[in-house]
């Protein structure tokens, strides 16, 4: 029947051999809905879910195009469907895209003019997962303001209804929170509003992850020079995100499972005083001390590079595990399309992430 969901709950006793070489038990919860079977998998002791995999995309697909953050012009909107369009996707923009906030607060505060309510932003958001039209969530751009609407999103909706949801710097608020809540892949990438057109290499990056199902393997442009911080390899979850924005959430129930996970971190506009902060707070708050590797990628206008690196090497150098910075994440033209938790390999000395199981099917 349409629309009906039947929640079907049994026990699966199966030996799954983790990344750790664990066996453990899982029980699975099996959501049937008009699109289809969404399977779960827990395991009961270490409570670890297998990931849920959004539709990969095709030429003629229509995706959604909405702010969770700030307002976007007349002008960005324009560009960022010209960017989508010319993928071959069609475009469905959100309701309140463009809507300004600047009627509720002070004319001259920019810096909280967002694209509606928290409210209002949170039901484009919302009715975008639950539109069957919509294959694919692209946010026109960041700022600030998309962790204000995690409490007002509908987890159930998004998890089973399953759909790619893509942006950068501001929008770990949203990717972090709905991987954590649902076990949804969601992906770091580009956004259509910001520093479009997008260059051969970023919209590559992006068709290859989102298009293709290709287990791609990241690697920068060798111009794009990265800095080993400590040799090795290592696989696990990668977690990646604004390192700001990315902190904003530690304590809260949005902060992802952190355990052996390989971090990579970027940002813009910070000083060498808010990097060593942020960083100390993720070696008090624990976080530091289990991760499985560590990356960092752009931060452009930061502290001085010298003292950058200075401060990198205090914090992660004790840990012993494979890092390097430099990677082409951020915010630049050139940027890779990286899957939020699902599990990769990283080589230190290459500069290398390589996908290792799939992220969109």
């Amino acid at each position: 029947m349409k629309n009906k969901i039947i929640r079907l709950m049994f026990l699966v006793f199966a030996s799954l051999v983790l990344t750790t070489d664990v066996k453990a038990t899982f029980k699975s919860e099996v959501i049937i809905d008009s699109t289809g079977i969404i399977e779960t998998i827990r395991d009961e002791e270490t409570n670890i879910y297998r990931t849920i995999l959004p539709m990969h995309l095709r030429p003629g697909d229509t995706v959604g195009l909405l702010s969770s953050a700030y307002r976007a012009t007349d002008e960005k909107i324009e560009i960022a469907k010209k960017q989508l369009e010319n993928f071959g996707f069609n475009v469905k923009s959100g309701k309140y895209i463009s809507q300004s906030m600047k009627v509720k607060f002070p004319q001259e505060n920019a810096e909280r003019d967002f694209a509606g309510t928290d409210e209002e932003r949170a039901e484009d958001l919302n009715n975008m997962f639950n539109d069957p039209e919509v294959k694919a969530i692209f946010m026109v751009r960041g700022g600030y303001g998309s962790n204000r609407i995690l409490d007002l999103l509908d987890y159930k909706i998004i998890a089973t209804h399953p759909k790619i949801i893509i942006g950068f710097s501001d929008i770990t608020s949203l990717l972090a929170g709905i991987y954590s809540q649902t076990r949804l892949i969601t992906f770091y990438g580009p956004m259509p509003g910001a520093y479009s057109p997008w260059p051969d290499f970023t919209s590559q990056q992006m068709k290859e992850v989102l298009c293709d199902v290709k287990n791609s393997t990241f690697i920068n442009l060798p111009e794009e020079k990265i800095r080993t911080i400590t040799s090795g390899v290592a696989n696990g979850r990668i977690i990646v995100g604004n390192f700001a924005t990315f902190n904003s959430l530690i304590g809260s129930k949005y902060f992802p499972n952190h355990d052996g996970v390989i971090l990579l971190l970027e940002d813009v506009e910070e000083n060498c005083r808010r990097i060593d902060r942020m960083m100390s707070q993720l070696k008090q708050a624990g976080i530091l001390g289990k991760i499985s590797g560590f990356i960092f990628g752009y931060c452009p206008d930061c502290c001085p590079p010298t003292e950058f690196n200075k401060i990198l090497d205090e914090y992660i150098k004790p840990l012993k595990i494979p890092a390097w910075s430099g990677a082409m994440v951020g915010h630049k033209k050139e940027m890779f399309t990286l899957p939020f938790g699902a599990m990769v390999k990283i080589d230190a000395d290459q500069g290398t992430i390589t996908m290792i199981e799939d992220v969109v099917k």
